[in-house]
């Protein structure tokens, strides 16, 4: 259930150059040593789901930028029947390593054959990157909560109301930019730059302020990750 990228080739190319010219924005760097990380996630990875909480805590010491990955966009999405068999194995693998749980609720989305496109969500999250890019991490674990153990369908606006209101988040306004032609545009180029940076999901990668990116290896264990990001840290 550890996800391998399966964007399409369109998609993938998709603002390649802009990528390669991608510099890091010294002004937003406001905590631990002037770093930060790279979160390549997608909404329907379990075990990004999995490693939720160890990314909640991190981003209280770290600034963690999400980035979803569309691994289920387009010609990519699924459909609750086609992925049961492989999720209920996933599932169970997931939980066994990270303690969380896949409720009923959630399987009886599968049973439902609801569709599962990365877009949706992506695009929500990436709209909190803008509007108020400090609750990106808790919003990402909030749909991947919402998803996995509440069941809920991540196609459905409500969903995502319920959640900007419990993160304090101006729902009208995400409502304006998650139809926005700019920020469907835009979570395209993140797709690509999703791709560019990992194959399979969830990756971490700390960035220096010269632009220098160097593979996290946590393995899900918070303490891994905090000592293998203060080791990268301290070769500065």
């Amino acid at each position: 259930m550890e996800n391998n990228n399966q964007t399409n080739n369109q998609t993938n190319n998709q603002n390649e150059n802009n990528f390669e010219n991608e510099k890091v924005n010294k002004t937003t760097l406001t905590k631990k040593q002037t770093k930060y990380l790279m979160y390549i996630i997608d909404p329907y990875c379990g075990w990004c789901y999995g490693n939720s909480k160890n990314i909640v805590e991190l981003s209280k010491e770290y600034k963690i930028e999400i980035i979803p990955a569309g691994m289920w966009s387009g010609a990519n999405s699924r459909t609750g029947l086609e992925v049961k068999e492989f999720i209920t194995k996933g599932s169970r693998i997931v939980t066994a390593k990270t303690g969380v749980q896949f409720t009923n609720r959630y399987f009886d989305l599968l049973e439902k054959d609801t569709k599962f496109d990365s877009e949706i969500p992506s695009r929500a999250i990436n709209v909190v990157k803008k509007i108020d890019e400090n609750k990106q991490v808790q919003f990402t674990n909030e749909i991947h909560y919402a998803h996995y153990f509440g069941g809920l369908d991540l196609n459905i606006l409500q969903t995502y109301h319920d959640i900007c209101i419990k993160l304090e988040i101006d729902f009208d306004k995400f409502h304006t930019e998650l139809e926005n032609q700019d920020n469907i545009d835009n979570t395209q180029y993140e797709f690509n730059r999703a791709y560019q940076l990992a194959r399979k999901y969830p990756t971490m990668i700390a960035v220096s302020v010269n632009g220098d990116i160097e593979l996290v290896e946590g393995q899900f264990n918070l303490d891994k990750y905090k000592q293998e990001i203060e080791h990268i840290m301290s070769e500065d």
